[in-house]
């Protein structure tokens, strides 16, 4: 049974992420610090085993994949003053709070260090679990089952609307996050390359990260 799940065509697509939502889970209950490392070791080391079975790595417009990274960062920290966060069933309005200080985090070099792997976590563990999800594996899905038959960035308006929806959903800044998932599918749609809206994910979480360990607002964490 397990050998037939992993040679699956959606497998490689599918398992980095639920690898990822796993260990989400399980930091409620013993935290996020101790576990967010292993969480992107695991994730990465997965996509490491699996990479021969993902499309080939090409990037089609990386000036452009950056330039869509930037905007949603600015759209994500801009509009999060106006926009209200999903906690659980219930809306919550600014000021914010909550959020890692990596300051309470002892001794100062274990600090800067899980600083390090959330920031490399953040950047290229997450876009790429995500991505391969979303883009990759479910909104092809959607509008096939035999979705390997089906060109990356496929595009039907109802597979697009709900991997959107989805995709915000499994954040809590809901309402943002939305707009960053239509802009990401619809850079996916255009260039028909998953490693092209891999990164522009992955520069809006870098400079996302960087601007909270500048700006001091650990709520974002």
């Amino acid at each position: 049974m397990a050998r037939r799940w992993v040679a699956h065509p959606a497998f490689p697509f599918v398992a980095p992420f639920a690898a990822f939502m796993a260990f989400l889970a399980l930091e409620g209950p013993l935290g996020r610090i101790p576990l967010y490392p292993v969480k992107t070791a695991c994730v990465l080391a997965l996509v490491a085993w699996l990479w021969r079975r993902l499309p080939g790595f090409r990037l089609k417009a990386p000036a452009g994949s950056i330039g869509v990274g930037v905007a949603v960062f600015f759209l994500w920290v801009g509009l999060d003053p106006f926009l209200p966060w999903l906690d659980g069933t219930r809306l919550t309005f600014p000021p914010r709070a909550g959020g890692i200080d990596p300051s309470a985090i002892a001794p100062p070099a274990l600090s800067w260090a899980w600083v390090a792997v959330r920031i490399l976590g953040g950047a290229i563990a997450v876009p790429v679990a995500e991505e391969l999800f979303w883009r990759g594996w479910l909104m092809r899905w959607l509008i096939r089952e035999d979705f390997t038959k089906l060109q990356i960035g496929a595009w039907q308006p109802k597979a697009f609307a709900i991997t959107t929806v989805a995709f915000a959903l499994v954040h809590p800044q809901v309402f943002v996050a939305l707009l960053a998932g239509a802009i990401y599918g619809w850079w996916v749609v255009r260039t028909k390359s998953l490693w092209d809206v891999v990164l522009a994910h992955g520069v809006t979480n870098l400079i996302l990260y960087v601007w909270v360990v500048a700006t001091g607002n650990w709520y974002f964490w």
